[in-house]
């Protein structure tokens, strides 16, 4: 259990959604939980190609295993992967000097972890990252801390149409502001919350319980 959400009802709600929009890939931004098993995984890379990265609450050997029919399921720091034909650019984890106090340890990173990951992020039109960037209109909910910056910072540098982030709860579950040109998209998907995105036409659309909540243009 996470929050009071049984992580198992997770699964099944994914395979919901795929099963209702059947989308081309499936794009993780972290907290997959603790409950994942190796056939979880293989269920799912048999539906579609998963992308992931791991935030700070992730079973991180089990996302290292997993694999798609040609690729491994988690991204490196660093690593653009073009989804059709859209290039999407990934940095994993949290920025943080304390260290975890999960019983499956995730790394906490560093600022230059990132700032070296987006050296080879050039040119991407999505920025997925665990950590969100400072958005101004929720100062006053979020905690402000080197890692917000440093995201924000990074999205001013690369100029992204889209960026993706995960971690911060929030009580609607999703979030859209603009920094500088970027559409920034803050989204959580647990079955707790059951919001999810989807990228398809030209534009971005949040959804909860299999309805749109709203949609905005984006200009690759």
């Amino acid at each position: 259990y996470h929050h009071g959400s049984y992580q198992g009802d997770s699964l099944n709600w994914l395979n919901e959604i795929i099963d209702t929009h059947k989308p081309t890939a499936l794009v993780g931004l972290g907290d997959w939980g603790y409950g994942w098993t190796y056939d979880d995984w293989e269920s799912l890379t048999k539906k579609l190609t998963i992308h992931a990265i791991y935030g700070n609450h992730d079973y991180l050997d089990m996302l290292r295993w997993a694999r798609n029919s040609d690729s491994h399921v988690l991204a490196m720091d660093g690593e653009v992967r073009t989804i059709e034909g859209i290039k999407f650019g990934f940095i994993n984890g949290i920025i943080s000097g304390r260290a975890s106090s999960d019983p499956l340890f995730v790394p906490r990173r560093k600022q230059e972890d990132f700032f070296q990951a987006a050296t080879n992020l050039k040119g991407i039109n999505v920025l997925c990252t665990h950590e969100t960037p400072r958005m101004e209109d929720l100062e006053k909910i979020m905690n402000l801390n080197p890692g917000t910056i440093v995201v924000e910072n990074l999205i001013h540098n690369l100029k992204p149409a889209l960026s993706l982030s995960g971690h911060l709860h929030l009580k609607e579950g999703w979030h859209i502001a603009k920094i500088g040109s970027t559409t920034s998209v803050l989204i959580d998907s647990s079955s707790k919350s059951r919001n999810y995105a989807l990228i398809e036409d030209g534009t971005i659309s949040i959804w909860h319980n299999n309805e749109t909540i709203v949609r905005e243009p984006l200009e690759w």
